[in-house]
């Protein structure tokens, strides 16, 4: 089956929100979504700044890994699709200072990607190699990239790397960003004790979330995650005009697109950002890691393309409910 895996869940969540059913739209004359649009207050808190700084991370590997900042996922590459590939770091860095980045390698696949090695190899022939490179947007040029931390697993002086199933490491980088944003910094703070009950609540958001998308229920998923929304946006410093404009797009095609979503099974909980954050990913070996929602599209030439949306939960200060915050 052919995956395409979601960097993040911002290009889904702006471009692809805002959906509305034919039934709905042939049986109601008018729809007010003035609330998502004109006047959401979320849109009106957006900020452009003259220099819009932007981290980046570079991974040049054959390995599975997992990355993470300030242990927020980043992405999981279980196989990697390619060996080189670029992925944004801004929102999980919630405020200018120090970050945290983590990263874990595990054994590479075959090239059917069928079935894991056992151990990693010797880097002198499969590397590991990562760069977080810092760039910034000024008067809509993207500024060539400045390398802000560099990493070579073949430098590593590992005894028995041949012996390991898996390798952690830990950096921290300095960033600097014009914007501050609340996040998951404040949120309740879960004990993994209470696993069995909080996978049942984390079970029941993921399950509504894939009802409304299956009903085409667009602009019900922006209102649920208006501050998550909000949140990603100011972090990649997107335009309110190109923001509206996208969601207004998107609630009249979106009834047309075709696609289904998957069952979701065979996953387990985890606890992300200090256990303040929660998710389902797949327990399987081939889709280890990967969030477990997911929709289902046909290309042109009818394979299956399996998209992971990213879909993480917070329990926000003063409240009682689990809402999406990435």
């Amino acid at each position: 089956m052919k995956k395409i895996l979601l960097l993040s869940s911002l290009l889904f969540t702006l471009i692809c929100l805002g959906q509305m059913s034919e039934k709905e739209t042939k049986e109601t004359k008018a729809i007010d979504n003035s609330d998502i649009l004109e006047k959401d207050p979320y849109l009106k808190k957006l900020q452009n700044y003259k220099y819009e700084p932007e981290y980046q991370i570079e991974v040049e590997s054959y390995y599975s890994y997992e990355i993470k900042v300030n242990d927020m996922p980043i992405t999981v590459q279980s196989p990697p699709y390619t060996k080189s590939m670029l992925f944004l770091a801004n929102s999980s860095i919630l405020q200018s200072g120090i970050q945290t980045l983590t990263f874990t390698i595990h054994p590479r696949y075959n090239k059917d990607e069928t079935e894991q090695k056992e151990f990693l190899e010797n880097p002198e022939h499969i590397d590991f190699k990562l760069k977080v490179q810092k760039t910034a947007w000024v008067n809509g040029t993207l500024k060539e990239p400045k390398i802000v931390l560099s990493y070579k697993l073949s430098e590593e002086q590992i005894k028995d790397i041949t012996t390991q199933k898996s390798f952690y490491k830990e950096f921290t980088f300095k960033a600097k960003v014009p914007y501050k944003l609340e996040g998951w910094s404040t949120s309740k703070v879960f004990d993994p004790k209470d696993s069995i009950a909080l996978e049942k609540k984390v079970y029941e958001e993921y399950y509504k979330y894939r009802q409304l998308m299956l009903d085409r229920k667009g602009a019900d998923i922006i209102r649920t995650s208006q501050n998550q929304g909000f949140e990603l946006m100011q972090s990649f410093y997107f335009k309110r005009d190109k923001v509206m404009q996208n969601r207004k797009e998107y609630l009249e095609e979106f009834s047309d697109e075709d696609f289904t979503m998957a069952e979701i099974k065979d996953y387990k909980l985890v606890f992300y950002g200090n256990n303040r954050v929660l998710g389902l990913v797949f327990d399987d070996e081939i889709e280890k890691g990967q969030s477990c929602l997911n929709k289902i599209t046909l290309d042109e030439n009818d394979n299956l393309n399996l998209s992971y949306i990213k879909y993480l939960l917070h329990q926000p200060q003063g409240s009682t409910e689990l809402e999406q915050i990435r």
